[in-house]
């Protein structure tokens, strides 16, 4: 198991409050944007997502609340690259700034012809952990599930073999980040900062917005 980076004294709490409500950051949905592609070709679509529009979800009373932390960029979510060929599935997410003290994670759903499939990133620091789910929440045995961290773009690049997702004629994708503000770029709030790559505005974290159908090249 990879260890955790050590990071601010708010990071065991931030990490509790993620489990605790089970990811659930809002449950609103707003219309989608962003979702007709400024770049198309049978294998490959780039969605692009506003700036600023990241949310912070935050405990008052015991009660969760929400607002737009304009200027919070770790998970600020501003393009998304899909390329779909015959070999693998790439998902490059490409943010506003990469933390230098990461504690991020990416949920990526994979919408299939017969199915989905749900990647999990976890970016706390080295090499990212990447875990997936299919059907009925069965784990995903899938070797060559990876995922790389590109600072000079400000990304991560997701990987997923065609043959784990059983060679689909074309895939749909949604992405969903969140995480925690260790490096304090809002010192005013402490909560959990979310995005939905395909929204402006509140959303479930659950059920992220699907981008066009990217066919297989």
């Amino acid at each position: 198991m990879a260890e955790r980076p050590a990071g601010s004294a708010g990071a065991p709490r931030i990490h509790r409050m993620l489990t605790r409500h089970s990811l659930r950051l809002a449950i609103v949905a707003l219309p989608l944007v962003a979702l007709l592609p400024s770049t198309a070709h049978a294998d490959r679509i780039v969605t692009r997502d506003p700036a600023g529009d990241a949310l912070v979800t935050s405990e008052v009373d015991g009660v969760e609340q929400s607002a737009v932390a304009a200027d919070h960029r770790t998970v600020d979510i501003v393009r998304t690259v899909v390329v779909h060929d015959a070999e693998v599935v790439r998902v490059r997410t490409q943010f506003r700034r990469l933390a230098s003290d990461p504690l991020v994670f990416i949920g990526a759903r994979l919408k299939l012809p017969k199915g989905k499939v749900d990647v999990l990133v976890e970016h706390l620091g080295g090499t990212p952990i990447v875990s997936g789910t299919a059907g009925g929440g069965r784990e995903l045995d899938c070797p060559g599930l990876e995922a790389r961290v590109q600072r000079t773009t400000r990304s991560i690049t997701l990987s997923v073999p065609t043959s784990c997702l059983r060679d689909p004629r074309w895939v749909r994708v949604g992405v969903v980040a969140f995480g925690g503000d260790l490096d304090q770029e809002d010192s005013t709030t402490d909560g959990i900062y979310s995005d939905d790559a395909h929204r402006d505005g509140t959303f479930d974290a659950d059920k992220p917005a699907l981008g066009p159908r990217v066919r297989r090249g």
